[in-house]
């Protein structure tokens, strides 16, 4: 089997996004200075966050991903297929890719952001330039 890497894995998270209903961009900047590999943008606004990780010690040293979750309404940890999602803490939700098809494996499970996390809970997400109306639809 060939290597799945990142660009492949956001191609595909990029196409689930979209079947939910999202516009997409890709290292999408946060208020705290962070990037997403992914961003989805649903119709209200709201972020649909993801980090994706190719390696199981990449995963296990990076501590930059859960700075990235307060600012999503959902948030998902992007991996190849065979990689240990045991090790995934359950905060986060898991997204599977083959390198040509993306699948939802596990449902996130933090609490949407509250307020004082740079969003409104009860509002849509809107962050000037990431605004969806600025994203162009392919």
């Amino acid at each position: 089997m060939a290597r799945i890497d990142a660009v492949m894995i956001a191609r595909t998270v990029e196409t689930l996004f979209r079947a939910q209903g999202c516009r997409v961009t890709h290292e999408y900047t946060l208020p705290n200075r962070k990037r997403l590999d992914v961003a989805g943008f649903t119709p209200p606004g709201f972020l649909f966050g993801c980090e994706i990780k190719t390696e199981q010690r990449d995963f296990e040293r990076d501590l930059k991903w859960p700075d990235y979750a307060r600012f999503c309404k959902l948030f998902f940890i992007a991996v190849p297929v065979g990689f240990n999602i045991d090790k995934i803490p359950l905060g986060p939700g898991v997204i599977v890719s083959d390198g040509n098809t993306a699948i939802f494996v596990r449902r996130n499970r933090w609490p949407t952001p509250q307020r004082g996390a740079g969003l409104s809970q009860a509002g849509p997400v809107w962050y000037g330039p990431g605004h969806p109306a600025s994203i162009p639809r392919l």
